[in-house]
């Protein structure tokens, strides 16, 4: 078993800080490592849990348990198959990073997609557009990085990398239909 599966046999390695960073406050690279961190140690739980249909021993939800997903009660399903409260935080975590708990757009528990190449970059850059928009205080470092990748200059210094301003109106009060 490879590193993964011998830290979690043991415990180690369990996501139990109360205190994450938020998706919108990590750099590309920092999100992408713990998106990737996070997700290999679910899955891997979610096996040893018996809830990937692709592995042996596969367990099917009861309708017992299905009434406390459609409730809305992941805690208490989770809490039932035999996870720790540690694994809970985790999850809860890999719900916040995957862009579930806050709805955005495509973020859902989809195996496929999350093997998609640039997926977990396209995730940092809707955390961050969701943070801008609920007007969020961004650190200037993410800001940049999310600009430059947003805007990507490939190597050319000469092009613009931020988004057209919007026209001012003109002084008559009509818009500035410059476009």
């Amino acid at each position: 078993m490879g590193e993964f599966g011998s830290r979690f046999e043991q415990g180690a390695g369990e996501h139990e800080r109360s205190n994450e960073t938020a998706p919108w406050q990590m750099t590309l690279d920092a999100f992408i490592e713990e998106y990737e961190r996070v997700m290999s140690a679910v899955a891997l739980k979610e096996r040893n849990g018996h809830l990937d249909p692709a592995v042996p021993g596969y367990q099917p939800v009861t309708k017992a348990e299905q009434a406390l997903l459609d409730q809305g009660e992941w805690k208490e399903f989770s809490r039932q198959r035999g996870f720790s409260e540690a694994d809970i935080i985790e999850y809860e975590h890999w719900l916040k990073l995957s862009g579930q708990a806050d709805g955005l757009e495509g973020a859902f528990n989809d195996p496929w997609r999350r093997s998609l190449g640039n997926w977990a970059k396209s995730l940092w850059r809707m955390h961050i557009e969701r943070a801008i928009q609920s007007g969020q205080d961004v650190p200037d470092a993410v800001l940049t990085q999310y600009q430059s990748n947003k805007f990507p200059t490939h190597g050319n210094p000469n092009i613009r990398t931020q988004a057209a301003p919007i026209p001012e109106p003109l002084p008559d009060g009509k818009a500035n239909d410059v476009w």
